[in-house]
């Protein structure tokens, strides 16, 4: 029998923060990717997109952040209003 669970994608806020800290990556990507402490701390400066992570049941198991302009990840414009996908990984 295959039972399903949703994934979800919602918000970093001050209620998962904490849960959200313990994600991480495999040594062989943190080269790619980066601590998240320090992916957040990025995002809370830049302040230009919106950091949302992935939950499965009650586990968080991912982190991404969707910059507002995709310049920001691709180094230049677009002809078509475009986000920036950053510091995604499934942990």
């Amino acid at each position: 029998m295959y039972t399903s669970t949703s994934i979800e994608i919602v918000a970093v806020d001050a209620a998962n923060r904490d849960a959200v800290l313990q994600l991480s990556v495999g040594p062989a990507q943190r080269s790619h990717i980066g601590a998240i402490a320090d992916l957040l701390a990025d995002a809370e400066h830049c302040g230009n997109g919106d950091t949302l992570v992935f939950r499965h049941g009650a586990e968080l198991i991912g982190y991404c952040r969707l910059d507002t302009h995709a310049r920001s990840v691709a180094g230049r414009d677009f002809a078509m209003p475009a986000r920036g996908l950053r510091g995604f990984f499934i942990d």
